[in-house]
């Protein structure tokens, strides 16, 4: 009856992950849909539209990663299973790139390298998954995860501004129309959810952690704001700290 209980348990608190992961991925597809197909491009069109683009694309890429990173933190996968998932994981991408890009675009005669390398959120999650792996023992330490989460935040626009043309490594810091998820700083949301791992799965069995995560979510968006002036701004794959900070308080919110 005790591991039946413990079982129902771990399965409620995945389940609320999974709600907040599932949201995620609709509103991403419904977002790529509308402003891939609906005739005026979408943005603007409309408060709907609006609203699913708004809610797929700023929150949305930024949940998945952090919910990711809660798992893997609880998994008991070994540094090698989890080093060979991220290479797997790298490798996808690219193979999606091709099925989804090149393909299409060698039957309809054009140039089918164009948008082979693109760097994608495949990518960035193998890459995520392989770092993760190598500081895991790391994060065990209460301080070296949020000191790490600052130090990429801060670095990140130093790494584009100086080396962000480097076609090799694009996937780190490029700063190319087709690299939308470059590791730096897209890291944050995988090491933030490793870091918070323990809190969100307690979430359903302590009273006033939901409480808690939406004051902290309130508390980021005033640090956001607040630092907002002193930062860059860039765009949306290549922001500037507090935007990012921003972005963890609505993902805290969500």
């Amino acid at each position: 009856m005790q591991n039946q209980m413990t079982d129902n348990l771990s399965r409620s608190r995945v389940l609320f992950l999974d709600i907040a992961r599932g949201l995620a991925v609709l509103f991403m597809f419904a977002q790529h849909c509308i402003l891939m197909h609906e005739k005026t491009g979408g943005e603007g069109s409309n408060v709907l539209a609006s609203i699913f683009i708004f809610l797929g694309t700023a929150p949305a890429a930024p949940v998945f990663m952090l919910i990711m990173g809660v798992f893997v933190a609880r998994a008991k996968t070994s540094f090698r299973g989890n080093v060979l998932r991220g290479f797997k994981l790298f490798a996808a991408g690219y193979l999606l790139n091709f099925l989804r890009f090149s393909l299409p675009m060698l039957i309809a005669g054009e140039s089918p390298l164009e948008m082979l390398f693109t760097v994608d959120i495949l990518q960035l999650a193998g890459l995520s998954l392989i770092a993760a792996a190598c500081i895991q023992q790391l994060l065990d330490i209460a301080v070296i995860p949020p000191v790490i989460i600052l130090a990429v935040l801060l670095i990140s626009p130093v790494l584009w501004q100086n080396f962000g043309d480097s076609s090799v490594f694009a996937f780190l810091w490029g700063t190319g129309e087709d690299v939308f998820f470059p590791f730096f700083p897209w890291f944050v949301y995988p090491l933030l959810g490793m870091y918070l791992s323990t809190f969100l799965l307690a979430m359903d069995t302590q009273k006033g952690h939901s409480k808690k995560l939406l004051l902290a979510g309130l508390i980021f968006l005033l640090i956001g704001i607040i630092v907002y002036p002193f930062f860059p701004v860039g765009d949306y794959h290549r922001s500037g700290a507090a935007i990012h900070v921003l972005i963890i308080g609505f993902v805290c919110i969500w």
